[in-house]
């Protein structure tokens, strides 16, 4: 997969997501949506994606640790499945 397909799937999958959930994830640089290899979403937990084989943590624009609501999963399976 060349860099503008990989780029074209990164918006896809994570427009899928919640609002609040892919605004998030785009604080990320560029390079690093560019490496992201997976989105992991647990209610209860925090936002993680993996970059480069390792575990990154996502945080909102005020610092605090991003958690994934069961409403957020809720909406994201409606989201894949309508």
């Amino acid at each position: 997969m060349n860099c503008t397909e990989w780029t074209k799937s990164f918006y896809t999958a994570t427009h899928l997501l919640p609002e609040a959930l892919w605004r998030s994830i785009f604080s990320l640089s560029p390079e690093e949506r560019t490496q992201c290899e997976e989105i992991r979403l647990r209610a209860g937990r925090p936002l993680y994606i993996t970059i480069a084989h390792q575990n990154k943590q996502i945080f909102d624009a005020t610092g605090n640790s991003v958690t994934v609501t069961q409403k957020d999963l809720e909406e994201t399976l409606m989201r894949i499945t309508d």
